[in-house]
């Protein structure tokens, strides 16, 4: 059949198709580029062509890389994100796109994904899916937040690599899921004072000291090594976190390899590398540790380690945690939320906020403000101050 005028490269093929096709700026390589659309309507494929005519004067190029958003992912991973993140969160990533978003919109071409699609995947973590021991079950909307961080991230990159033109997850097409507020238990200082009297005792006295006395991470605490400890400067060198991850690092990451899948791994964030303050009971707990502690090993000399000189696990960390609370008689809170309760009190004792947000190894004071909880002593004497200049 003749093209009509006007059709310009549009015509039908020996399967009957209609092919609309537009020739492309040459690539990075020189070599010539067309792009092919199709549709069994000739007015669809003559749509399509406007479409592409349309795009590439206002781009100045045309999409042409398709894969499925399950491809994309599982590449985007392996090679962007695996260079950016600490492997811990690197399989935490993992773990949200293969269990929310490959089920979702796995088969969706990235070239065909929409705000729809992006709601498809908060849907789907909204009611969970599958049967028996596959079941998944609807996750908290903190979680849903994270999921769509996660695909937000990606889907900026899809657009960097031009599979895409816009981003459908960005906020100019749809609102991420609220974080779910969760009250975050902590020891008041009395309760501190009476764990203090515990770990006195305990043979892992300097683990908790470092938790109680520096607000330190938990893999931060379990990645100390003899020569980080400056007993005569009374100063902490917080350089690495031990983890366990399912993957071995990317070479881009400082690490050293422990063996058996360990490795010393920088902290959470630039922020987290600093010089810690060491006071009175924490320089006794220390002390004492130091000249009892085992010899090196061949691949390190953490403070904290099994009797096979292992690094300890975080279950094993937890749970030597959660038995001293209990024989303390208080409450469980987690080790973690040491972390809560150091920058606590930190704040009723007066200190500045950015002095604190330095010890904890914070990115920004709005993080040291979301861990640190003003107690009603605090906030009276406040309002004390505040009465007394509005009367001045």
């Amino acid at each position: 059949m003749a093209r009509a005028k006007g059709d310009g490269s549009l015509f039908k093929d020996s399967r009957g198709y209609w092919t609309a096709s537009i020739t492309l700026p040459e690539g990075a390589d020189g070599k010539r580029r067309r792009k092919t659309v199709r549709s069994k309507d000739r007015g669809k494929a003559a749509q399509k062509l406007r479409d592409l005519r349309a795009e590439l004067d206002q781009h100045g190029d045309v999409v042409t890389a398709t894969p499925t958003t399950k491809a994309y992912l599982e590449r985007w991973l392996d090679t962007t994100a695996a260079q950016r993140l600490r492997p811990r969160t690197l399989d935490t990533y993992r773990g949200y796109v293969g269990r929310w978003i490959i089920p979702a919109i796995g088969r969706v071409k990235v070239s065909e994904l929409t705000p729809r699609h992006v709601e498809a995947v908060q849907d789907l973590c909204k009611t969970g899916y599958g049967e028996g021991k596959d079941k998944k079950k609807p996750i908290s909307s903190t979680t849903r937040l994270q999921v769509h961080r996660i695909l937000s991230v990606a889907l900026k990159d899809a657009v960097r690599a031009g599979h895409l033109r816009t981003n459908p997850a960005s906020t100019d097409y749809i609102d991420a899921p609220r974080k779910r507020y969760v009250e975050t238990d902590v020891l008041t200082a009395e309760q501190t004072k009476k764990l203090l009297a515990a770990v006195a005792v305990d043979p892992m006295a300097a683990r908790w000291a470092l938790a109680l006395f520096t607000g330190m991470r938990q893999g931060e605490c379990l990645g100390i090594e003899r020569e980080a400890i400056d007993l005569e400067r009374d100063l902490i060198a917080v350089r690495w976190q031990v983890q366990r991850p399912k993957s071995t690092p990317d070479e881009s990451i400082p690490q050293r390899d422990l063996g058996e899948g360990w490795w010393l791994l920088p902290p959470k964030t630039k922020g987290s590398f600093r010089v810690v303050p060491i006071i009175g009971p924490l320089h006794a707990a220390l002390e004492h540790h130091l000249e009892n502690m085992p010899a090196a090993t061949k691949k390190h000399d953490l403070l904290f380690r099994t009797e096979r000189g292992k690094p300890i696990t975080d279950t094993v960390d937890r749970k030597a945690w959660h038995a001293l609370l209990d024989g303390a008689g208080l409450p469980r809170v987690r080790i973690h939320d040491a972390r809560h309760g150091v920058a606590t009190l930190l704040l009723e004792a007066g200190v500045d906020i950015h002095v604190i947000q330095t010890i904890l190894g914070h990115s920004t004071v709005l993080t040291t403000k979301g861990y640190a909880h003003v107690s009603t002593k605090l906030a009276r004497e406040g309002l004390e101050q505040m009465e007394r200049l509005i009367a001045a």
